[in-house]
């Protein structure tokens, strides 16, 4: 198993730009460079606050990276350069994946 996840907002994902937990769970954002990364620790201790599948999945880091496509200029973004993942098969088929 991982042992670095990212952590999806499903209460804050809105439209087809996922949105990710920052670090220390302080805030959001919707590139991966700026998600904070929790250890299986964490998630593990916490399953209801970091994984519970209503507000919070958390996904190896791995696989969120493979599957994020890069950003170059998105208004959406305020113009912002980055990695993201969009609600596209491609996404889905990732948090589909969560274990």
């Amino acid at each position: 198993m991982s042992s670095e996840f990212f952590v999806l907002s499903l209460k804050w994902t809105r439209g087809d730009v996922l949105t990710w937990w920052a670090p220390d769970a302080m805030g959001y954002t919707t590139l991966i460079e700026q998600a904070g990364r929790f250890s299986l620790e964490q998630v593990t201790a916490k399953p209801y606050y970091y994984n519970n599948g209503e507000s919070s999945i958390a996904i190896p880091c791995a696989e969120v990276e493979a599957a994020a496509d890069r950003v170059v200029m998105d208004h959406r973004l305020g113009g912002l350069t980055g990695k993201r993942i969009v609600t596209t098969r491609r996404g889905l088929r990732v948090v589909g994946e969560v274990r």
